[in-house]
């Protein structure tokens, strides 16, 4: 549907977004450093995709309702901030 076409499009476009800040970061500090970001920016990614099945999983698990979930992830966030 069209959420699932606007996810991918954000996706893609964060993506983008960094790999754009990537090579503007490589030209201005040099090929090592660019990679070194270009390594934690991949890292910082996939953590982020472990978090989210960590979250669906204690959902599933606590049988958190649908319409709750917003609220606790909003909590969290704010929590580890």
């Amino acid at each position: 549907g069209d959420s699932m076409k606007n996810n991918l499009l954000s996706v893609c476009f964060w993506i983008c977004a960094g790999i754009g800040f990537n090579l503007c970061f490589a030209a201005a500090y040099g090929k090592k450093v660019g990679m070194d970001w270009c390594v934690g920016f991949l890292l910082e990614w996939v953590l982020s995709i472990d978090n989210l099945f960590v979250f669906h999983v204690i959902f599933k698990a606590y049988q958190t309702p649908a319409h709750l979930q917003h609220k606790a992830l909003f909590c969290g966030i704010l929590g580890g901030m």
